[in-house]
């Protein structure tokens, strides 16, 4: 799905309304206060556990290990996304090239 304004590209139709509505000065997220505060390096955010999944970068802590190889990650997010460089799981394909990638961000 593309925004007929800007040319950006989403993979799915709600990102693409959503994305449209900044396009027409419009809120897309309701505003959430944001309370908790770093102590390191004053970032503020909305939830506690935002807060202490983000002190570990000041940490060093890195929990999530992959079992492949035995990596480790600050975040689950960032283990899974280095996960499907062991299956070979790669979805998005370059219209151009055809070359695969892990994720459409590597796209652009």
């Amino acid at each position: 799905y593309k925004c007929p304004v800007c040319e950006k590209s989403f993979h799915c139709k709600y990102y693409l309304r959503k994305h449209e509505r900044l396009h027409k000065g419009e809120k897309p997220f309701k505003h959430v206060q944001k309370n908790e505060k770093c102590p390191e390096c004053g970032r503020c955010f909305g939830r506690k556990a935002h807060l202490i999944q983000h002190q570990r970068i000041h940490t060093g802590e890195k929990p999530h290990q992959c079992p492949e190889c035995g990596r480790c990650f600050t975040y689950k997010s960032h283990l899974n996304r280095h996960q499907k460089l062991h299956t070979g799981d790669r979805p998005y394909p370059c219209p151009e090239c055809g070359k695969r990638f892990v994720e459409s961000a590597e796209l652009r």
